[in-house]
């Protein structure tokens, strides 16, 4: 048997390795071609026939090589895996969520594994699988376009808003893709959409500021489902540590805190990130396009965001959308745009790197583009 892999990133070399184990004959597919042992390796503009076709996570079913008997990456390992499921998806919040479940799973002696969208791939992790793990698979709206397996003893959808525009034709579709996890939940599983609960936490310790409300909420609903206690939880939380380029405080510097949130991608993550703050904000903010307008953002942001530094793609449009109700300066590079925030900000005010859009028109990834804001931030502490 023959089977292409599409697209040779994490996800299609840990298909390739698990196609490899069943004793396919692998072909990868990748318009920049990379060694794999034991797979032969071909650009994009290749002619290659196959009995299995694989999609890489992120590679649309309407790629070219996409034809005959096409499955994602996430359905083919899901397929040889026998483990209790949680699934998680959702616009924002999603990874810190999938996170806080196997911290406080873990904690409370319940095996658990995070994967998917973060961590390992699904394809990676079913080469060499545990079945007394629970795994707790974040799954992105790309992921969800190709999965058809009611095999989710839980699935949680943490909440919906614009994004993707660039990929999806309307919201409505991008919604209807991040609604297709309730039709994977199993006869007798879990749905939770938006989770709220009784749960009552101090705020004392910063949890619900730290880690965000919603968060904690989401995470603590499945948590329930697998018998955890709220005394469990919160003891759980006690040593949770929140992922980088998350609303991760950097440091402060002459009374000026400075905040990454590289991870906030679209306009509803950096809304998301502005109401966590109560102190005068300088917002970096722009990034590749996804197609959203950024009006929502004059509307909804408090009195207390002072000042707007663009940067990227996106610069353009958002000091036309907001130039009226702010003060916005464009800035040609991230480094720029630090430099100019940290010369206007006084003490007591908070920096806030939160782009609200992706990171590919000046960066590798959303965690280059997180480094770098700390980087630069350093370089202009020693400049002093």
């Amino acid at each position: 048997m023959k089977a292409k892999v599409i697209g040779l990133g994490t996800s299609g070399k840990g298909a390739a390795k698990l196609l490899l184990k069943l004793g396919y004959e692998v072909i990868g597919i990748d318009r920049n071609p990379v060694k794999i042992d034991g797979v032969k390796v071909y650009g994009e503009d290749a002619e290659v026939d196959a009995d299995l076709v694989v999609l890489s996570s992120g590679i649309p079913r309407t790629h070219p090589h996409a034809k005959g008997n096409v499955v994602g990456e996430a359905e083919f390992a899901l397929r040889h895996l026998k483990n209790k499921m949680v699934g998680i998806t959702g616009t924002n919040g999603k990874t810190t969520t999938t996170l806080l479940i196997c911290h406080v799973l873990n904690h409370a002696g319940i095996k658990a594994r995070a994967l998917g969208n973060v961590g390992a791939s699904l394809a990676e992790y079913a080469v060499q699988s545990d079945p007394d793990e629970v795994l707790v698979i974040e799954l992105s709206s790309f992921q969800l376009e190709t999965l058809e397996m009611r095999c989710l003893d839980v699935g949680l959808i943490t909440n919906i808003s614009p994004d993707h525009l660039d990929r999806y034709p309307s919201f409505e579709a991008y919604k209807k893709t991040k609604l297709k996890l309730k039709n994977l939940v199993k006869e007798g599983g879990t749905f939770i959409m938006q989770g709220d609960s009784y749960l009552q936490l101090t705020t004392k310790k910063g949890y619900l500021q730290s880690i965000g409300r919603a968060n904690v909420f989401n995470a603590f609903q499945i948590c329930k489902t697998f018998g955890v206690s709220l005394e469990e939880f919160e003891k759980a939380l006690e040593t949770f540590q929140p992922p980088s380029h998350r609303m991760e405080r950097v440091g402060e510097f002459h009374g000026v805190t400075f905040i990454n949130d590289s991870k906030g991608t679209n306009i509803d993550a950096t809304l998301y990130g502005v109401n966590q703050i109560d102190r005068p904000i300088h917002l970096i903010a722009g990034g590749q396009s996804k197609g959203t307008s950024f009006l929502k953002w004059k509307d909804s942001f408090p009195d207390r965001v002072k000042r707007i530094y663009t940067i990227g793609e996106t610069a353009p449009l958002i000091e036309k959308e907001m130039r009226n109700q702010f003060e916005v300066e464009r800035c040609e590079t991230l480094k720029e745009a630090v430099h100019r925030a940290k010369q206007m900000a006084k003490s007591g005010e908070i920096v806030l790197f939160s782009p609200g859009c992706a990171s590919f028109d000046q960066f590798k990834n959303f965690e280059e583009r997180g480094n770098m804001f700390k980087e630069y931030i350093k370089e202009d502490r020693k400049s002093e």
